[in-house]
Order: structure tokens, then C-alpha cells, then sequence
């Protein structure tokens, strides 16, 4: 079905060569420099991609763990407040500071 012999025109890519190049080709200076630098960005890109994604993944259980505290002080305001009545600004308050200030540390991450 396949013949042996190839076409000098189409470039031999196969066989045991482990490279991208074409066989019985060399690449001038300028070449190598460009796929260097191309392998250079891309592996940036990808340490970029990846540095991001976990800064987001961080972003998000910083943003539960918020949200977890926030509601479990609110139910603990609550039942101060049917404990001792008299305490409910004070509650708020505090339930307040510690909410502003958690939301103001994720807007900095």
C-alpha cells in the first residue's frame, strides 16, 4: 500500500526522530533563537496560567472561609441577643468590623 521511497519535496517526519525538525534539514541561528524564545513564552504563559488558577483557587476557599465565619457570628449574634438583649448594637458592631474588614483583605488578594 506504502511505497518506501518518499518525496524529496515533503519533509520526512517520522521513523525514530524525536524532534519537530525535518530530517536531513538544518536550522540557521535565527531559527533556533525564534523557537527558543517561542518555548520561552509559551512555558511562560503556561507558569502565568497556572500562577493564576491557584491564586484563584486560594481567592476562593479565603472567600468561604469569610463567608463561613461571617454567618457563624451572625448565629452566635443572634443568640446573644435572645441571651442578653441589651448587647445587640455592640453584637453588630463587631459582626461589622469583622466583615468590612475581611471583605476589604479579599478585595487586596
Amino acid at each position: 500500500m506504502f511505497s518506501e521511497e518518499r518525496n524529496p519535496e515533503i519533509p520526512f517526519y517520522g521513523g525514530r526522530e524525536t524532534s519537530l525538525v525535518p530530517a536531513n534539514r538544518a536550522l540557521s541561528p535565527t531559527a533556533i533563537v525564534a523557537a527558543m524564545s517561542t518555548n520561552r513564552a509559551n512555558s511562560m504563559t503556561a507558569r502565568n496560567a497556572t500562577a493564576l488558577a491557584v491564586h484563584e483557587q486560594f481567592r476562593a476557599l479565603l472567600t468561604k472561609a469569610v463567608l463561613d465565619n461571617t454567618a457563624a457570628l451572625s448565629a452566635l449574634e443572634a443568640h446573644l441577643y435572645r441571651v442578653a438583649p441589651f448587647g445587640e448594637e455592640r453584637y453588630r458592631t463587631i459582626i461589622d468590623a469583622y466583615t468590612i474588614s475581611s471583605v476589604m483583605r479579599l478585595g487586596r488578594w
